[in-house]
């Protein structure tokens, strides 16, 4: 091989190292910005804030469920902590509109509070659903036979608002669905409301706190 042509082959093989560490360089850059996590928008206070439960309107039965269900989810599954203190008789309507008034006041001397809880529960409703199978075929008339299976689904809804004891404002107001399936033999039992009852309980733990199902 003559000189010249060693040299031209140098070239071209430095040409193409330099053009595969560009190559490179540039995926690992884009590879680098697809990798940043997003920040957290976890309150960093969540833990530091006293949280209470004012009160909580339903059916008693279901609210008991659903109270036992959402303060043990608060206070095992997420960085908060919340008491109940629905036996004080207070309304949260009544502490939001006079924050600062002697109701609050009387309220946060028993209770002193950073954010106060409400909870409403809807009625829970029960529908119908009907699923239609691929049935068989009767070898004596000839007929095919459709199978029909009805099943009923109970989806209990509550709404849980949080109020600064501060000034009265709302922080944040949350729907939350549960949601249980009975077999054909069950229509409404107080298995799969109780059942709906807590989902929707530890939905609204994970909407608000970020509790876990651990």
């Amino acid at each position: 091989m003559t000189a010249s042509r060693r040299r031209a082959l140098r070239l071209r093989v430095g040409a193409t190292f330099a053009s595969a560490v560009v190559v490179f360089l540039a995926w690992g850059c884009a590879s680098a910005t697809f990798a940043v996590a997003p920040s957290s928008s976890t309150p960093k206070d969540r833990a530091d804030q006293r949280y209470v439960l004012v009160e909580a309107t339903g059916h008693a039965d279901e609210v008991d469920v659903f109270v036992s269900s959402f303060l043990s989810a608060v206070n095992e599954k997420s960085d908060a902590r919340i008491v109940d203190a629905r036996l004080s008789g207070a309304r949260l309507s009544a502490l939001q509109a006079d924050f600062a008034g002697e109701i609050a006041r009387g309220f946060q001397r028993e209770w002193p509070s950073d954010v106060y809880v409400g909870v409403t529960l809807s009625e829970c409703e029960t529908t119908a659903r009907q699923t239609r199978l691929p049935g068989y075929t009767d070898r004596v008339t000839g007929q095919t036979q459709e199978i029909v299976s009805v099943g009923y689904q109970t989806e209990c809804l509550a709404h849980v608002t949080l109020v600064s004891a501060k000034d009265g404002r709302t922080l944040a107001t949350v729907a939350a669905k549960g949601e249980r399936t009975t077999d054909p033999a069950v229509s409404r039992t107080e298995e799969s409301i109780e059942g709906a009852r807590r989902d929707s309980a530890l939905a609204a733990a994970k909407k608000l706190f970020g509790a876990t199902r651990r």
